[in-house]
């Protein structure tokens, strides 16, 4: 390989770095608890000095060794062993006739993990020998040991608390946090199941509808699976977020109507399933329609497993929405003389899904 070869190579791979990174999908952070415990030199230049630490707004300081804050917010994608834990509360060091506080506290998946407005500006507080990314289950945390004290962060400590203690490269301590995420991101893996209920499909074949798969999707029979798609993110007890499926469904009634639901999202939260609904021919009918609820939804069975990091939801009973009773209605009962056969609520299916957290 010529020299001239190999550096284009190399540029090309270097350009598709920054598409890679942004592939990555961060979970948001729901809460957890991070904790700083400082070294016994640390405790000792405190005690030297006349400083105390104290806790606020959720912090607290445990025997002036251990500082206990919650986590706020954040996220964290364990895919590439990133994150940023925002926490919230605020540390107070109080020297006699002085106070400077801690507050905006951050640990971040970094070699200089902790972060936090001192007196000012945000600013590196520490940098850590040795760290770590944790996973737990669904949980994700950080772990970071030999952590030292920040050159400016020390000039800040010693101007407003009148000490001349601090100095950069001191021993802190250590820190560790835990914490849950609200959704995980689902990975394309698996099919989800939409079986049609028995009177729902009995009522279809009275009209002579068949039921047919687009693919990706497949079926036997009134049971159609739809692969997981991309994108989905869902909370480990499948109360929040967002399932997303390829493929399509058709009902068809030769000489009638032609009913596509397309790409259905199934959001627990807001007990729906989203989807493209299309009726033809148009004219005389709509045709492609807004995506719009197509299926309410009712309680399922929820199961998680955190070692295996899956979310299965079992049963999820799906009703007609009025949107769906109108399109079955005037494309395959009102031309067949048969009236309104479909009314909103009516029972439609069940649906049952093991989804695959990054």
């Amino acid at each position: 390989m010529s020299r001239a070869a190999a550096v284009l190579g190399l540029c090309a791979l270097l350009c598709l770095l920054p598409f890679a990174e942004a592939r990555a999908s961060y979970d948001p952070l729901a809460s957890g608890t991070a904790t700083i415990s400082l070294s016994s030199s640390f405790r000792s230049l405190l005690h030297r000095e006349g400083i105390r630490l104290s806790g606020r707004k959720g912090a607290r300081v445990v025997g002036q060794k251990r500082i206990v804050l919650p986590v706020r917010g954040g996220e964290a994608d364990p895919t590439v062993s990133k994150g940023s834990f925002e926490l919230g509360g605020e540390v107070a060091l109080s020297s006699p006739g002085h106070s400077l506080p801690l507050t905006f506290l951050t640990i971040n998946a970094k070699p200089s993990p902790l972060y936090a407005k001192v007196g000012g500006g945000q600013q590196k507080v520490a940098r850590a020998k040795n760290a770590s990314f944790l996973r737990r289950g669904f949980d994700y945390g950080y772990k970071a040991s030999g952590l030292t004290l920040n050159k400016k962060t020390a000039t800040r400590l010693d101007k407003r608390l009148k000490v001349k203690g601090f100095e950069a490269g001191q021993l802190l301590g250590s820190l560790k946090v835990m914490a849950n995420p609200a959704t995980v991101a689902i990975l394309p893996a698996g099919r989800a199941t939409l079986t049609l209920d028995p009177a729902f499909a009995a009522k279809l074949s009275l009209l002579f509808v068949s039921r047919n798969p687009i693919f990706p999707a497949e079926h036997q029979g009134d049971a159609f699976t739809l692969p997981i798609a991309t994108g989905g993110q869902l909370s480990p007890d499948g109360a929040q977020g967002t399932l997303r499926t390829e493929g399509a469904l058709e009902l068809l009634a030769l000489g009638y109507g032609q009913l596509f639901w397309k790409e259905l999202w199934f959001q627990p939260a807001q007990a729906q399933a989203l989807g493209e609904a299309e009726l033809d021919p148009s004219p005389p009918y709509p045709g492609k329609q807004p995506e719009a609820g197509i299926f309410a939804m009712g309680a399922g069975r929820v199961t998680s497993d955190p070692a295996a990091r899956t979310i299965t939801v079992a049963g999820e009973q799906l009703t007609l929405t009025p949107l769906t009773a109108k399109d079955l209605n005037e494309g395959f009962s009102q031309p067949q003389e048969r009236g309104d056969l479909f009314a909103a609520g009516e029972a439609a299916g069940s649906f049952s899904f093991t989804a695959q957290g990054q």
